[in-house]
């Protein structure tokens, strides 16, 4: 039996009742002359490694190639996975969250370890994303770096001031005082006002 490893004899097809060993040698299995008796394989599943490969999308929204961490796990032939329950918890967290899972090149909720071949699963990881907000106060021609930007991107805003105002600072989720800011987005929303005087 593939994948499997013989172990003995029972007289329970549920390995339940008496177990014997593989050529034991045995007498008066009944206490009725002549009866037959039926004895059944007991085999158990076999245990093999499988590779799980994890996958955490960039902060352009695009999944690498060569995969984030890798690992070498075992489980017994026959043991059905859930895909979700494989997930690294080192991660995901504050702006990444696991997204699905895949097998054979297809996505699956839970496969089956099998008999034979290896077995490879790849876990995909997403980032958040989140928005940044800009409102042009008095004395502000135009912001710049308002949008939608994934978890950990690089954003930059910026302002042009109208002609006889001078730059005072950016109010809101922060207050900051360059005119032109660059920071990594964070797990949050984030909104300013430019304030120019």
């Amino acid at each position: 039996k593939k994948g499997y490893t013989f172990t003995g004899w029972n007289s329970q097809s549920d390995g339940t009742g008496t177990f014997y060993n593989d050529e034991e040698i045995v007498k008066n299995l009944t206490a009725i002359k002549g009866v037959t008796i039926t004895l059944y394989a007991q085999w158990e599943a076999n245990t093999v490694n499988y590779t799980v490969n994890h996958f955490v999308m960039d902060t352009t929204g695009n999944y690498p190639t060569t995969a984030t961490k890798t690992q070498t796990l075992s489980g017994k032939v026959d043991t059905t996975l859930t895909l979700a329950d494989l997930q690294d918890i080192s991660l995901v967290g504050e702006g990444i969250t696991y997204n699905h899972g895949k097998a054979y090149g297809v996505e699956y909720y839970a496969v089956t370890i099998p008999t034979e071949g290896e077995l490879e699963i790849n876990l995909f990881y997403e980032r958040g994303l989140y928005e940044v907000t800009l409102n042009a106060g008095a004395g502000i021609a135009n912001v710049s770096g308002a949008g939608t930007y994934f978890f950990g991107e690089n954003v930059t805003i910026n302002v042009i001031l109208q002609e006889g105002f001078a730059w005072i600072n950016w109010t809101g989720t922060e207050t900051i005082t360059a005119q032109e800011y660059a920071f990594e987005m964070p797990a949050h929303n984030m909104a300013f006002q430019a304030n120019a005087g």
